[in-house]
Parts: structure tokens; C-alpha cells; sequence
């Protein structure tokens, strides 16, 4: 179970205010997992359908998760950096591996029907 709050948010129209959050925030409410996925999709989309209105979700943590969490020290956030680095650039190296495992696929089967079709025509004009 998660324990979530929902802030309402409403975008003003001018570049000085920018969003600004409705003073009233939903009470705190524990939902499951499955409940959480759907709230959580609906304010994505809210989101990203760029609506002058939208709202976010919260989620209260527990101490644990918050120590777990928050870095303490500036040398924490270098060491979380870096990590992240490396992740990034592993990720990056799959997805070129993958753009050329699809290349290779595309060029062996262009080259398998260039082949057919010449065979055809061999055929075809040898007549």
C-alpha cells in the first residue's frame, strides 16, 4: 500500500506567475498498487496533453525510504552522478547494438530479395 496525496495544479497564463498550487491539497490516503498505476497514468496524461490544468501525486515515505534517498553530502551526489553516467552510457551502447543487430537484419533481407529477384530475371532473360 502507498499513502499518496493529490495537488491540484492550474496554469495562470503569465510568464510571471507560472503554476501555482490550488491551496487545498487532498488528505493523505492509502491506496494499493493497482490503484496507484491508474491514478498515477491519469496525471501523465494530464500532463503531457499540456492542459492548463492538471494534478500530481504525491507520496508520503517513510523514514527508511527517506534515508535511503536523500543524499547528505555533496560527495553523495558526485557518486550518484557517476553512477548514473555509467547507466546511461550502458544503456546507450545496448541501444546502438540493437540499431545495428535491426541494420544487419534489414541489409541480409534486402540482399536475399535482390538475390531472388535477380535469379528471376537470369531465368527470364537466358529464355
Amino acid at each position: 500500500m502507498r499513502e499518496i496525496a493529490i495537488v491540484f495544479c492550474s496554469y495562470e497564463g503569465c510568464s510571471e506567475c507560472g503554476y501555482r498550487l490550488i491551496p487545498t491539497i487532498t488528505e493523505w490516503s492509502k491506496v494499493s498498487e493497482e490503484d496507484f498505476k491508474i491514478i498515477k497514468e491519469g496525471s501523465r496524461k494530464s500532463i503531457q496533453q499540456d492542459c492548463y490544468e492538471h494534478y500530481i501525486i504525491i507520496e508520503k515515505q517513510t523514514f527508511e525510504q527517506q534515508e535511503a534517498f536523500i543524499r547528505k553530502t555533496v560527495q553523495d551526489y558526485v557518486e550518484h552522478e557517476k553512477t548514473e553516467a555509467i547507466r546511461r552510457e550502458k544503456e546507450k551502447a545496448e541501444r546502438e547494438a540493437k540499431k545495428q543487430t535491426r541494420e544487419l537484419k534489414k541489409r541480409a533481407k534486402t540482399e536475399a530479395q535482390e538475390k531472388a529477384l535477380l535469379e528471376e530475371l537470369e531465368k527470364k532473360y537466358k529464355q
